[in-house]
């Protein structure tokens, strides 16, 4: 019961704290004033009935569409529900209900995480990981506006929950068909959880009563995950002639990436040519052809300076794990100054975590936690560096991380009080 409360206070507090940023950050007068507003324009494409086109290029209707497999399905869908559901004039409206969605699911993962962590970990584990959850501001924006992020957040507190809980051993057939379809949906809002998914299925396996009873289990979830992609990665063969789960951003992110103004991270990176000719050869060649030369563009510059390559890609993990600073490196400014703070944190959250993940009595939670940790960075080691990028990583960094703070301070305690006995 202890758990739910806690789960449940947080759940308001996290609600409460992104309903001001809301209000705050003006999005709730204007929720369209960010500058990543693609799946808003696929959403408004598939509301005004021409289908799931690339945001990139300006629709006309005397020329044939450019579609699109570079963003995943769920959210433009969903978003575009609502825009269908209150129609042209209430468009407003609409993007403040998905707001508000976005609001609570976002609110929701940060609840049940700390009711996980209260229920396997302890007090202390229960409220950092609560509160920490409910103000660290990437987990805070990205999920209190228009896009995906909630839907991955929620995503991660389920495959916790799930890996997490007692019961797992005897789940049922009912409950392992469920899990399949959820977690199988949320990669259609993101594929970036397909490491968790995964790992789901291993550890469903490996805690089942008897091996094939595992196997078994493992196997029906694989499938009704698959199930769920199916019919989204028959509509990309159709279009683009081979195989796309459900996305195809990987060509353009990695070009991107590579060109020598880009310093690793998305603010100074453009997926296209600031010139017109980026969005005139999407136009023409179409989306699939031309994200593909773009690959084999960024294959022949990795092979030609592989050492340059590796050098960004070392440099990505640095930004990716601490944050950017090499900024004038010898300036005592105040972005600085928090660019400095920020590293920091960081490290002692990261600290926190593998401690805890060390105390976590689980060894196959021990491994979700370190393959998490290892496999949901990659792409970003070789594309682009973003703060919401790192939002999957740092839930499993605010979750172990209050393991690791309520194991210090129970040998803090242990200590002083064998100290006191002597």
């Amino acid at each position: 019961m202890m758990p739910m409360r806690i789960g449940v206070f947080f759940l308001l507090l996290a609600l409460i704290v992104r309903f001001w940023w809301m209000v705050h950050s003006g999005d709730w007068v204007n929720p369209l004033q960010h500058w990543m507003m693609e799946e808003v324009a696929i959403a408004q494409h598939i509301a005004a009935g021409r289908g799931f086109l690339c945001p990139y290029v300006e629709y006309d209707a005397n020329k044939p569409p450019v579609v699109s497999t570079f963003f995943a399905p769920a959210y433009p869908y969903m978003l575009a529900g609502l825009l269908r559901l209150f129609g042209n004039n209430s468009e407003l409206s609409a993007y403040r209900v998905s707001m508000v969605i976005n609001g609570l699911i976002g609110a929701g993962a940060i609840g049940l995480l700390a009711g996980l962590a209260f229920a396997r970990f302890g007090l202390v584990a229960g409220f950092f990981t609560g509160l920490l959850g409910s103000v660290l501001p990437p987990l805070v924006y990205r999920s209190a506006t228009l896009w995906d992020s909630p839907f991955v957040m929620i995503c991660v507190a389920a495959v916790l929950f799930i890996t997490g809980s007692s019961g797992i051993v005897q789940i049922s057939l009912g409950k392992t068909v469920a899990w399949g379809a959820v977690l199988g949906l949320a990669s259609l809002f993101n594929p970036v959880v397909l490491p968790l998914i995964f790992a789901t299925a291993v550890i469903i396996g490996f805690k089942g009563t008897t091996r094939m009873m595992g196997v078994w289990r493992t196997a029906i979830f694989c499938l009704v995950c698959a199930i769920v992609l199916l019919p989204w990665t028959l509509r990309n063969y159709k279009l683009c002639g081979h195989i796309i789960p459900i996305r195809n951003a990987m060509g353009i992110q990695l070009m991107s990436g590579l060109q020598s103004y880009c310093d690793g991270t998305t603010d100074t990176s453009t997926f296209f040519n600031e010139s017109s000719e980026g969005n005139r050869l999407l136009e023409e060649l179409g989306e699939d052809v031309y994200f593909r030369q773009k690959k084999i563009e960024a294959l022949h510059l990795i092979k030609r300076d592989f050492s340059g390559f590796l050098l960004k890609s070392l440099h990505r993990v640095s930004l990716f794990w601490i944050g950017n600073l090499d900024k004038n490196p010898f300036s005592v400014s105040k972005s600085k100054i928090l660019a400095v703070i920020k590293a920091g944190t960081l490290a002692f959250l990261l600290m926190l975590t593998l401690i805890g993940i060390r105390s976590d009595p689980d060894k196959y939670m021990q491994w979700l936690a370190l393959f998490s940790l290892f496999t949901l960075p990659l792409p970003y080691y070789i594309t682009l560096v973003c703060p919401q990028y790192r939002i999957p990583v740092l839930l499993i960094e605010v979750y172990w991380g209050g393991a690791g703070l309520q194991f210090l301070v129970q040998a803090i305690k242990q200590r002083i009080e064998m100290k006191m006995i002597c």
